[in-house]
């Protein structure tokens, strides 16, 4: 469009001074109550405190024991060595061939492990870290482990070694037995979150015992509790209309339970005066600021500021419009749009900016001649406008209507 490509190529030269918002005390002004409960009014779209829910929860994960963890140890052990047991059936004695002398190592592999038989050859680099140099270092037929690595108790066998492409590698086959509770432990985990559940709805309160944990979650579009995985559900619940403050539940999730008490329910709302004071009253001051400034200098001049205020002139050179950056001060976009008002020669009154108050010369502006642009760059600044058209309708949308978002009833 015409006025995009002004944006972009009009410029201005201008020598302005800024006036920090600190020059001026603080002491000289008193900011009342009233005009911070009247700023975060007129400003409400700044301070609006999204709706929350506050929960206790404890999390009792279902995982492997130490005695379990022992057991798959010493059964990956028996595989390694071999082991000798009485057949029930054939009230014979079986041997089984351990890893370490099996003469078909795939079979044996894919007979007692939880991950196929792969033949890859690996380099150094590519083993598992804490383990790498005893399993690179390996002679061909020789086993290592059990060992640990992620979820899994692991058996290693060296099967070949080769050079290829300049690197050696070698040919492991592995045997891996994964880290999970036993029967035992998962009936044991869940009748722990069972009782903690059958407590909490008796007693309104989480069993002290286990690590109670407060967890406020700002936003119905949570993925979950940070650090425990797939708990979207229990976001999705404390959002639903028949959820109310002292409701527990339990979740069975995939690394355990989750038993979750809802302690209060917060609706959309403007914060505590005594919360955000500090931050309003810097606003306000620098409007205050500002008046004051304007009502002192009723007709200022760059050489009257500079001479008040001991501060420099500086120069800013073919600044445009597009870009709002006043070099020397940071986002101006307020200043610079006043700047491309002036004509050269022209100096403005005091202008309220971010960083502090301004007062500017035009030293010269270019005004871009206005050009048949070509269909490519019309499309392009044409589609550019259609994307930044669209990103405002949900925006125009909610400040003439109610919009109720139900998005998160479905993610």
């Amino acid at each position: 469009s015409d006025l995009e490509y002004h944006l972009e190529n009009d410029k201005v030269t201008i020598d302005y001074i800024k006036i920090p918002f600190e020059e001026i005390p603080d002491s000289l002004f008193n900011i009342s109550n009233s005009q911070i409960s009247s700023y975060i009014r007129n400003n409400k779209d700044d301070f609006q405190i999204d709706e929350s829910r506050i929960i206790d929860y404890v999390f009792i994960p279902d995982i492997a024991s130490s005695l379990d963890e022992n057991n798959i140890r010493t059964n990956l052990e028996s595989l390694r060595d071999g082991i000798i047991q009485y057949n029930d059936v054939s009230k014979l004695v079986d041997t089984i061939t351990g890893f370490k002398n099996a003469k078909d190592i795939v079979e044996f592999v894919d007979t007692y492990s939880e991950k196929p038989y792969e033949e890859v050859y690996l380099s150094r680099d590519q083993l598992p870290g804490d383990f790498a140099d005893i399993l690179y270092g390996l002679r061909v037929g020789q086993t290592f482990g059990p060992y640990k690595d992620g979820g899994y108790y692991i058996l290693s066998r060296m099967v070949d070694k080769k050079r290829e492409e300049g690197i050696n590698k070698v040919l492991l086959a592995n045997v891996y037995l994964q880290i999970v509770p036993s029967n035992e432990s998962s009936n044991k985990n869940y009748r722990d979150a069972s009782q903690v559940e059958f407590d909490a709805k008796n007693n309104l309160a989480l069993d002290t015992s286990n690590n109670v944990i407060n967890y406020e979650s700002l936003d119905a579009f949570d993925a979950g509790i940070p650090g425990i995985r797939d708990s979207r559900s229990v976001i999705k619940w404390l959002y639903e209309k028949p959820t109310n403050v002292n409701d527990v539940k339990r979740f069975n999730l995939t690394d355990g339970y989750l038993i979750a008490i809802v302690k209060s329910i917060n609706k959309e709302r403007l914060p505590e005066i005594a919360d955000v004071s500090d931050d309003v009253k810097g606003e306000i001051i620098k409007k205050i600021k500002y008046d004051y400034l304007k009502k002192n200098y009723k007709k200022p001049s760059i050489d009257l500021i500079q001479e008040n205020f001991n501060v420099d002139i500086q120069r800013a050179s073919a600044v445009t419009q597009n870009d709002p950056i006043l070099v020397g001060a940071g986002p101006e976009p307020y200043i610079i749009g006043a700047a491309f008002a002036l004509e050269p020669g022209e100096v403005s009154t005091l202008l309220l900016g971010n960083e502090g108050i301004y007062i500017i010369k035009s030293i010269s502006k270019e005004v871009a001649e206005d050009l048949s642009l070509d269909a490519a760059i019309s499309s392009s600044m044409t589609d550019r406008e259609i994307e930044r058209i669209s990103s405002l309708i949900p925006e125009i949308l909610e400040s003439s209507a109610e919009v109720i978002d139900n998005r998160s009833f479905y993610y």
